[in-house]
């Protein structure tokens, strides 16, 4: 994400698109072992979307996105490999 001042953070393509802007209305923090466990039922990182919410910052933002341009494709096997 990238903040674009009065225009929110925008989420971009790898190659620099603005895909989304978020209006962003709420930061927080997060138990991430209570997310997975709920999400995932399991807190093992040996699973796939557990390593990714591990690896993630510790906080979440919230708000309304609007969406300027749907991708073709999105690859998350490629964000959940890394």
């Amino acid at each position: 994400m990238q903040n674009l001042g009065k225009r929110g953070p925008a989420l971009k393509t790898s190659s620099g698109k603005r895909i989304a802007v978020l209006h962003l209305e709420e930061i927080f923090k997060y138990n991430k072992d209570e997310f997975v466990s709920k999400v995932f039922k399991t807190t093992d990182s040996e699973h796939p979307g557990v390593a990714w919410i591990y690896n993630l910052g510790e906080i979440l933002l919230a708000g309304k996105v609007n969406l300027l341009y749907r991708p073709k494709r999105i690859l998350f096997g490629s964000i959940c490999n890394k």
